[in-house]
């Protein structure tokens, strides 16, 4: 109920900065621009939050994870540009799993932001998913070329809010992260029954 109501307010605030645009002073259009920003941010935050506590009705389906995987690529090929980081799908083709498409889509994106993210400091690296299959089980590994995590972290990383990156945490709008994405990301693998 909280989440809803944050929500509500933060769309009023964003609906009227977005009203005042039309105002000729630059001042008024550079702290229009700020409050704008930081709403969308808090919006996101709120959701993702929501994501993590709420429970809901989850609408499963059948999902092609390399349609899935090859789009999301398409979609972030100038965040791997910018962070030089090659990549190589190594996903069985036909493979399917039972998810809710978009949701499964953003679990993937924050993964690769987290590897792409892992790597930033070597100013390069490779990324390549891959699928397994066990039975009725599918795995999809990301493996990256970055410094790895070690066990005292590894037991912390699904906590809402742990974040190792610090400053380096600027999402691809150059917004800094909030240690949310894997919270929301095991959250909603655990909502379609997997794990992470």
């Amino acid at each position: 109920m909280l989440a809803v109501e944050l929500l509500q307010l933060v769309g009023r605030i964003q609906a009227q900065s977005l009203m005042m645009t039309s105002m000729p002073d630059k001042t008024c259009m550079d702290g229009l621009s700020i409050i704008e920003n930081q709403t969308r941010r808090g919006a996101t935050l709120v959701s993702d939050l929501a994501q993590i506590y709420k429970t809901r009705t989850v609408l499963l389906a059948p999902c092609g994870i390399e349609d899935l995987i090859v789009e999301m690529l398409n979609l972030r090929k100038i965040f791997l540009e910018e962070y030089k980081v090659e990549t190589e799908c190594r996903v069985q083709p036909g493979l399917m799993v039972t998810a809710e498409y978009n949701r499964l889509s953003r679990v993937f994106d924050n993964l690769l932001v987290n590897a792409c993210h892992a790597m930033k400091s070597s100013g390069h690296g490779k990324l390549i998913i891959e699928s397994e299959t066990a039975g009725m089980k599918v795995k999809i590994h990301f493996r990256d070329t970055g410094t790895g995590i070690d066990d005292k972290t590894l037991e912390k990383i699904f906590i809402p809010f742990f974040t190792t990156k610090g400053a380096m945490a600027i999402d691809h709008q150059g917004i800094p992260g909030n240690g949310l994405g894997l919270a929301v990301s095991y959250a909603l693998v655990k909502s379609f029954g997997g794990e992470l």
